[in-house]
Order: C-alpha cells, then sequence, then structure tokens
C-alpha cells in the first residue's frame, strides 16, 4: 500500500504583530501586513507571486508498505521564500529574500510507520531594524566595527 501526505505553514505578518517604533513603517506604506492566509493553500505560488506571504514551509512525503514493512519512502518539498517589497509613495521595489538551506533528518520507521522531519528557514532581504541587547563578539576593535567588543 502506498501512502502521500504533505503539509504547508506559512509565516505571515498580521496587523496587531507590529508595535512600537517599526509601526510607523507599515501604517505609512513603506511595508505592508499580511492578509491572514486562506483556510486552505491551493495554489501557493499565486500566493507568493502576490507577496503574500514571508515564507512557507512545505513538506511532502510518500511511503510504500507491505503488510506493516516499510519497503519504499520518499520526501520532498522544502523552503519557499516570499519577498520584501518597499514602497514610497507610487513607487515600488521588490527585494528577493534569501533562503537557508533545508535540513533533513534521516526518517525514523517503526512497524506500519515513518517519521519525516525538515527544518527551513532563511532571512528577509530589508529586516526592519530592531533594539538588540546583545554584544558584538566578533573580536575586531571598536574603532573598526563602532561597536563595544568583548
Amino acid at each position: 500500500m502506498r501512502v502521500t501526505s504533505h503539509i504547508t505553514s506559512v509565516s505571515w505578518i498580521p496587523s496587531e504583530a507590529v508595535k512600537g517604533y517599526t509601526k510607523p513603517a507599515f501604517t505609512m506604506g513603506i511595508a505592508h501586513y499580511d492578509e491572514p492566509p486562506p483556510d486552505t493553500i491551493g495554489d501557493l505560488d499565486s500566493l507568493r507571486v502576490a507577496d503574500a506571504f514571508r515564507f512557507a514551509h512545505r513538506l511532502e512525503a510518500w511511503a510504500e508498505f507491505d503488510g506493516n514493512a516499510l519497503v519504499g519512502h520518499g520526501v520532498g518539498g522544502g523552503l519557499i521564500m516570499g519577498s520584501t517589497t518597499v514602497r514610497l509613495g507610487p513607487l515600488g521595489i521588490t527585494f528577493a529574500a534569501f533562503a537557508l538551506p533545508d535540513l533533513r533528518s534521516e526518517p525514523e520507521a517503526g512497524d506500519g510507520w515513518v517519521r519525516f522531519t525538515q527544518t527551513v528557514g532563511g532571512r528577509t532581504a530589508l529586516p526592519l531594524p530592531r533594539r538588540s541587547s546583545a554584544r558584538r563578539t566578533c573580536g575586531s576593535s571598536p574603532r573598526s566595527c563602532g561597536r563595544r567588543c568583548r
């Protein structure tokens, strides 16, 4: 018997999530909130083209069993990055985001089951500045980096 399955998670920015000093970029229209994703995602690529999410994580898997014995399996999917669109009045420019490599562990299998795991991630093209309490640990001198190093 062959069993197939897939799952998609979508990362998006609702208006309630943006507070503090980053909110003016959204309220002035430089950056944008995302509409809630649909309950059922039919065409993920059309959502990406419409700049409707920040990134999506897609996992597609199949397994073949002979009784309870696993005889074959495969996995696909991965990260689908959105983009960052910045607007100033009627002008806008879109920047591609940066995807990190997908990480897939070897599947775990037992009597009549198999489990697939996948980790994905990336960076937006133009992240909004945010406060950080971390100190620089690069070892460069304070004169070259302009920060206080440990």
